[in-house]
């Protein structure tokens, strides 16, 4: 429920706004129930807006767990930098794997929730450590209603699901939102939750498919966040540190001898005639709709506009869910060429703007070069 896309709208609050809300109610909900015992007995811990587990201490403030539940540093790997975290990426999603199997078969052997709960924690304790124990059983215990989504929608998402595609899918976003410092391999939390939200619209998935990458949220929620994430980075039970197949990514090119499949214009002033997009005294804009889920890592415009007093001015604008700029600038007229890098998740429709700026002048834009990594648009691949 922490995601617009379990929401519609029917009164003041936006879907956005009301999953904004559900997320700082079940990251205060432990510290607004802090004078109320945990129903698991033992400390109150929480995971936070950034991913991290924290218990509720005696003074009453949220701070890193203790005793029992302290949770050791990740060990270093050696190697080079793509190499252990590839690894990393590759043993982490083998453990959110057999964890999910581990629910899976509680399912199927008809187990209760709180026997399933249990089994969930032992099976945790052998694969990353005991430290996440008391954490994972806090947790389960406390959000039951989160992990009574996750245990319940097993009734139509099964293992099955959980192929060697989708595995491929996930170690390719644990990949993109990896770090290495010194050896010691972390994973980005907010990159993490963005590009799995990002999957859970792809629209020519089925719905099953989708619930999959939301319950690998639900399920990092209950285990202890991105503590838990970095901890089961770090196993070893995959040796593999081939990951050739993640940074392929895509590219598509558009122009006169490719073609623009999906471009159309977004006002009534552009028109395509030889190949090329043409306008006269006003704005050439161009629009493309994007797959949901695509991850576009660099967009490239090549052009021409005629002022020669004024040349033209060039930006990129993101047209859904909100308007936002994403590049503008100006430049002399001739040729021209623009280029925005980044990584850009989420997007729904591009456009493209070349601006002539005075009338009886034209603009041409000539040809775009788009890249990205996942879901890429329709399109003739770049050669």
């Amino acid at each position: 429920m922490g995601d617009p896309y379990n929401w519609y709208e029917a009164g003041d609050l936006s879907p956005e706004e009301a999953s904004e809300a559900f997320r700082v109610i079940v990251q205060d909900a432990p510290y607004n129930e802090r004078t109320c015992p945990n129903p698991a007995g033992g400390k109150i811990f929480r995971v936070n807006a950034s991913g991290k587990t924290e218990e509720l201490g005696d003074t009453g403030d949220w701070q890193d767990p203790t005793g029992d539940a302290t949770i050791p540093p990740v060990p270093p790997r050696e190697g080079t930098p793509p190499d252990i975290k590839c690894l990393a990426s590759k043993n982490a999603a083998n453990v959110l794997q057999l964890l999910y199997e581990n629910l899976t078969d509680s399912f199927n052997d008809g187990l209760d929730e709180a026997e399933a709960a249990t089994a969930l924690t032992l099976s945790l304790i052998a694969l990353i450590g005991s430290e996440f124990a008391p954490i994972t059983f806090a947790l389960v215990t406390f959000f039951s209603i989160v992990f009574s989504v996750l245990y319940g929608v097993l009734e139509f998402v099964g293992a099955d699901l959980w192929d060697e595609n989708f595995t491929k899918q996930l170690v390719c976003i644990l990949l993109d939102c990896a770090t290495s410092d010194a050896g010691v391999v972390t994973f980005d939390w907010e990159c993490f939750q963005s590009e799995l939200s990002a999957q859970t619209n792809v629209f020519d998935l089925t719905f099953e498919q989708l619930r999959l990458f939301g319950q690998i949220q639900y399920l990092l929620l209950v285990i202890g966040g991105v503590d838990a994430l970095n901890q089961a980075g770090a196993t070893t039970a995959i040796t593999d540190d081939n990951c050739d197949d993640c940074n392929e990514g895509w590219c598509k090119i558009y122009n006169a001898t490719n073609g623009w499949e999906g471009w159309y214009a977004a006002d009534g002033n552009s028109t395509l005639s030889g190949g090329v997009w043409h306008n006269v005294a006003g704005v050439n804009s161009i629009r493309l709709d994007l797959p949901a889920g695509c991850v576009v890592t660099a967009m490239t415009m090549h052009g021409e506009a005629s002022n020669a007093a004024s040349g033209g001015s060039r930006t990129i604008y993101e047209i859904a869910p909100t308007i936002t700029l994403l590049l503008s600038g100006s430049t002399a007229a001739g040729a021209i060429t623009y280029s925005l890098g980044g990584t850009f998740t989420g997007l729904e429709t591009i456009q493209f703007n070349l601006d002539s700026t005075e009338g009886g002048y034209s603009s041409e834009i000539q040809e775009i070069v788009l890249q990205g990594t996942v879901n890429p648009p329709d399109g003739v691949d770049c050669p």
